[in-house]
């Protein structure tokens, strides 16, 4: 009876220390994979928060340099207008102007481009895409977000009828079929008295020109307007600014002529 005793006593020991032996290894096991979890959740939360902020910085950065027309110094015009389901919006009223590209309530879009942290918003950067961006708005080849006008994406309806956002832009004087469509138009580069029309219309319906174009010829009455977040802009070296209008940032004082009695 005693060896048998010995012997169990012995079996138990044995099973006591491999279960000690698996708690062991479990718990060695378990905090070395606890610590790769939290470290690799780190690090995508890091790579995550810098992306976002990336992101929100990047409406105030000019994509890259561009030192074409138009300059620092350079005051542009367009006019544009928003076409929905057969009527055109009242035009944008946001006066914001971070990149020197803004209207004025007008139906104009006013361009002349400021420095970003030492680039402007020249050439190709000085585009349709940055106007609605300094107003709250948004563009893509399928949707559009405008202040004034809401918000439109391809396939919802209109008239009855499946609309899609087209940008179609003209020359000044060019007639309505000379049309050109913008296959992206974020990117559709201002140009000096252009006409431009960002429409919401069913495939194949005609789309008008923008009617504010007349005010191209009466831009001395656009009233005087202080720019909410504007830099006033400073020459290019070795260029000329090509016109100012009564709503530029920086008026121009007029000394009236002299005359003889």
């Amino acid at each position: 009876m005693g060896k048998a005793s010995s012997s169990k006593k012995v079996a138990r020991a044995a099973r006591v220390g491999a279960g000690a032996r698996r708690a062991r290894a479990s718990r060695s096991y378990f905090w070395p994979a606890f610590v790769t979890i939290v470290v690799v959740l780190g690090t995508v939360g890091v790579v995550f928060s810098r992306n976002q902020k990336t992101t929100s910085a990047a409406p105030l950065q000019a994509p890259s340099r561009d030192n074409s027309p138009p300059l620092v110094g350079d005051h542009w015009h367009a006019a544009y207008g928003v076409f929905i389901c057969g009527k055109f919006a009242s035009p944008v009223n946001d006066q914001t102007d971070p990149f020197g590209i803004h209207t004025h309530g007008d139906g104009v879009i006013h361009a002349h481009p400021f420095r970003i942290k030492g680039r402007p918003f020249t050439g190709k950067n000085a585009n349709l895409g940055a106007f609605l961006k300094a107003v709250g708005g948004k563009i893509t080849p399928t949707s559009f977000k405008i202040p004034g006008s809401g918000s439109r994406t391809n396939g919802q309806k209109c008239g009855g009828k499946v609309g899609e956002v087209q940008v179609v832009s003209w020359k000044e004087g060019d007639p309505v079929e000379a049309a050109v469509r913008a296959t992206d138009p974020a990117a559709l580069r201002l140009k000096d008295r252009e006409l431009i029309t960002i429409a919401f219309v069913p495939k194949g319906d005609p789309i008008p020109q923008p009617p504010s174009a007349p005010r191209l010829d009466k831009l001395n009455d656009v009233p005087s307007t202080t720019v909410a977040g504007a830099t006033p802009p400073s020459p290019e070296p070795g260029t000329t600014p090509t016109s100012t209008d009564a709503g530029a940032t920086t008026p121009t004082t007029e000394t009236p002529p002299t005359t003889t009695p």
